[in-house]
């Protein structure tokens, strides 16, 4: 029974091999920044209510001859007008 010989080594070259270059990894995109998130929106300031004309909040039965001056019932009269 015939026997191949076996393989023999590789010759070494003449000069070294020179291996192309690696090519250098690309590192992938950064993602897109991430926006803060959107406030709610604000509601609108609720409007104070619409009030009916202000009725005078003297009492009727109340006169000046009650006041020592017209100057004192004025002032008693803007005093419960403004609380």
């Amino acid at each position: 029974m015939f026997r191949s010989p076996p393989p023999r080594p590789p010759t070494p070259l003449a000069f070294p091999r020179i291996e192309p270059p690696r090519p250098i990894p690309i590192p992938p995109p950064m993602p897109p920044p991430i926006p803060p998130p959107i406030p709610p929106p604000i509601p609108p300031p609720i409007p104070p209510p619409i009030l009916p004309p202000m009725l005078p909040l003297i009492p009727s039965g109340i006169g000046l001859s009650m006041f020592p001056s017209m100057e004192a019932f004025i002032f008693i009269c803007k005093k419960i007008i403004t609380f």
